[in-house]
């Protein structure tokens, strides 16, 4: 994570997006946002996985992925891979339970920009392992931060050291596993 960290200073915003449905996870949004930093002089690479079929003409600087399957030893490798190489997970789900995704960008180093909507707000903590902004945000909205961070590799970095000791302390299985067994010990009122 560490050397991945410091290969992100070079080369161009790296925004990933992960996600199946196009509008509940916002993918409109990332697209819409992307292309007004870019508009606005952003040198950026947007790396798509997961969609279903949008419907809509993607700008050169967007690679469509497909969706990547854990189970396929290839796939998987090739999903890491991107995680390890983007500077930014790009998610402004309009509904979202959880985010299982954050908690995968966090473990990466890798700082999300969302919505405050559902669960994310228990996963991102903005300023710390990410960027929120309040539900129903406008692209412009979105792609201001895209140029903040585009413009500030010092405040990039930092958010993506903070996201990984946020993972650590407060996402991993580990951690999880701990409050679980913290959980069944005070139910069942025994040493376990």
């Amino acid at each position: 994570v560490a050397r991945a960290i410091e290969q992100r200073r070079k080369g161009p915003l790296r925004v990933l997006f992960v996600g199946k449905e196009y509008w509940r996870k916002g993918a409109d949004i990332v697209l819409a946002a992307c292309e007004i930093a870019v508009h606005n002089g952003v040198q950026l690479q947007l790396d798509l996985v997961g969609l279903e079929d949008a419907g809509v003409t993607l700008p050169a600087y967007a690679i469509d992925h497909g969706n990547l399957t854990k189970r396929d030893p290839a796939q998987r490798a090739r999903l890491e891979e991107l995680f390890m190489g983007a500077s930014l997970l790009f998610v402004p789900s309009r509904a979202e339970a959880y985010g299982i995704v954050f908690c995968e960008a966090a473990c990466h180093g890798v700082p999300s920009l969302s919505s405050s909507v559902g669960g994310i707000p228990s996963v991102v903590q903005s300023g710390v392992s990410g960027i929120l902004l309040p539900h129903g945000s406008s692209p412009e909205a979105f792609a201001d931060v895209l140029q903040g961070l585009a413009a500030d590799s010092a405040m990039l970095e930092s958010l993506s050291w903070s996201a990984r000791q946020h993972y650590d302390r407060h996402l991993s299985w580990d951690v999880f596993g701990d409050g679980l067994m913290d959980i069944l010990r005070h139910v069942s009122g025994k040493s376990i």
